[in-house]
């Protein structure tokens, strides 16, 4: 999962710019800063301000129009889990397009919740918060991991939302070992977020979200050469998994598709090797 985030690409932050940006990237989700103006209005703004904002209402219409994105509503004040929720439902979303992040108080599984249908990407800070102070030791992570996870247990809570520096190969092993997905934020470099991919955590949270789903695309189409046949059995499926798995921050989508266009169609329609391709299928658009 790929969640954009707020002022993406050089959009401007808890913008409707960046909102509508955001929807046509391919990301899966988008994020933005939650509080209750002075008006008692949700807006979005990731400190108090007396200027004017965008409302949360008018994010939540635009959303209506793209039913498979979701909305990560990074709650900068506490309190405000139940109002968001029914603003949500009000607007015409399904809980399940919405998550929250940041400030959430969690409710143990014991007691009733009014909102735990909508999923929460839990801060780790919320519950350690001297996490960010520590030095980084593989073991003090660890360590962390093995708390977090408790913690989760007792709440009903699946994902934990981690800075990008405490995702350390320890921590991603521990809490996928006590069934604890993970969300890392802020990743904008394409070989961190590279590795972390190849690690399998749920979600990535990047400012460079255009980067981020070109080099998903890649990967995916790789995935999806490997699964239909040993790249050395054949010249099309071997020159097309080169061009995956050789492409540089440059090769966009669009270049790769290209070149796959100006593969020989004889090669193509001799063996009828992409038709169990699915990504490269939506790259190209003559039958195979």
């Amino acid at each position: 999962m790929i969640t954009a985030h707020s002022g993406a690409d050089g959009t401007k932050e808890n913008s409707l710019e960046f909102v509508a940006y955001a929807m046509q990237t391919g990301a899966d989700a988008l994020e933005v800063d939650v509080r209750m103006g002075e008006n008692g209005i949700l807006i979005l703004s990731h400190d108090k301000t007396d200027e004017d904002a965008v409302r949360l209402a008018d994010v939540f219409r635009m959303m209506g129009k793209y039913p498979g994105m979701r909305i990560n509503c990074d709650l900068k004040e506490c309190g405000l889990e139940v109002a968001v929720r029914q603003l949500a439902l009000i607007s015409g979303l399904k809980t399940e397009q919405i998550l929250y992040s940041g400030s959430v108080r969690p409710v143990p599984v014991t007691e009733s919740c009014i909102w735990r249908d909508v999923e929460v990407f839990w801060n780790i800070e919320e519950y350690l918060p001297d996490i960010y102070k520590e030095q980084k030791e593989d073991l003090l992570f660890e360590q962390a991991a093995y708390k977090i996870s408790r913690a989760c247990r007792k709440y009903g809570i699946h994902t934990v939302n981690v800075n990008e520096k405490i995702a350390t190969e320890e921590f991603i092993r521990v809490t996928g070992e006590n069934d604890i997905d993970l969300s890392v934020w802020t990743v904008n470099d394409e070989e961190r977020f590279r590795e972390l991919l190849g690690q399998g955590v749920k979600n990535i949270t990047t400012r460079n979200v255009k980067m981020a789903c070109e080099v998903r695309s890649c990967e995916k189409a790789a995935d999806d050469l490997r699964k239909v046949r040993k790249p050395e059995k054949s010249p099309v499926i071997s020159g097309l998994f080169s061009i995956c798995e050789n492409n540089t921050k440059n090769t966009s989508r669009d270049i790769i598709s290209e070149r796959i266009r100006n593969i020989p169609k004889n090669y193509v329609y001799g063996e009828n090797e992409l038709t169990n391709v699915p990504s490269f299928a939506n790259m190209i658009k003559y039958d195979c």
